[in-house]
This record gives C-alpha cells, structure tokens and sequence, in this order.
C-alpha cells in the first residue's frame, strides 16, 4: 500500500487500535514505518503505552525501526488509545515536535501521532492528502499510468520501479529477509 494521505494512515492504523482496545487487551503504542516512497514497512505494537508522554517511547520505537532496514523506515506515524478523552489544545501537536527532533530518531520524518479515546481521536497527520500541507511538501506523490503495459519490454516509470523491487526482493530472499 502506498500511504498517499493522512486518511490512508487512519486505515492502517485505527482498526488495529481499536481491535486491541475492544478485544481489552494490554494497550500498546503503535508503530506504522514507510519507506522513501511511502510504502508500508512496519505496523506493529512497539511498546505498552504507559501514558501520554510520548518522548518514553523512544527508545522502543529507535528499536522496532533498527529491526528493519534503516533505508526501509524513512517515515513513521504513531498510534495508542487513550483511557481519557482528551482536549483540544496544542498538547500532542508539541508532543509530536518534540518526538521527532530526538537524536534518536532525528533521521526518520514523522508523518503524525493518532490518539483514540471514546469520543472519536486527535491527530497531527494530516485530515486529507499531503499536498495540501506545507509541512509535508517533500514528500513523494503517487503517479499513475493506465495500462496495459508489455510484459517484460515496457521501459515507463511503473515497469521500471516493479522490475527494481522485484530485484531487490530477490536479492533480500538471498540473505534471508522474507521482503
């Protein structure tokens, strides 16, 4: 899947979230990693949330990142249920800032931090698409080329990319990394 908005994140994340919150297991922080190009890498319970601190996790989510390859975990976005609603205010939004200037975590972008509770969740990734935040600006876009494409001849942006991940997974399988 390539994350291509902030809604694409709520799809990914939300519905592990609040399988976990309804099924009254241990709550945990949430970790979803994206590659250069924003494909998913990582969706995975980094740590049990211990509160509304998000500088505690670090060293758990600089980890879970280590796990995979550096160049594989170029962004991330966060997620955990909360057991208080929470307010509006500026809270999570310096939250956020203050998680992604750590030195631990400096080298990844965070896109964003979810945090779910009774009545519905705060955010600080983008409602809609990427382009239409200034802060996100760097960030790769999808493109689309409608098809059909020759087999193994057609030199587009698409065939291209497919033959270079295809590539690459075989050179992965070969070290013993399943992707």
């Amino acid at each position: 899947m390539i994350i291509e908005a902030g809604y694409d994140l709520h799809f990914l994340l939300a519905p592990t979230v609040h399988e976990e919150h309804l099924e009254g297991r241990r709550r945990s922080v949430w970790a979803l990693g994206a590659d250069q190009d924003l494909r998913l890498v990582l969706l995975s319970a980094v740590t049990p949330w211990r509160g509304h601190h998000l500088e505690q996790y670090v060293d758990s989510l600089a980890s879970a990142f280590d796990a995979v390859d550096d160049d594989d975990a170029a962004h991330y976005a966060l997620a955990y249920w909360s057991p208080v609603v929470l307010e509006d205010g500026p809270g999570l939004s310096m939250a956020s800032e203050e998680l992604s200037q750590h030195p631990a975590l400096r080298a990844r972008h965070l896109l964003g931090v979810a945090v779910y509770d009774d009545e519905g969740y705060r955010q600080t990734f983008p409602r809609a698409d990427f382009n239409e935040y200034m802060s996100y600006e760097h960030l790769p876009r999808a493109h689309v080329l409608p098809g059909p494409h020759e087999r193994h001849d057609c030199s587009c942006a698409a065939c291209d990319q497919r033959r270079a991940r295809s590539q690459e997974r075989s050179r992965r399988r070969q070290y013993g990394k399943p992707w």
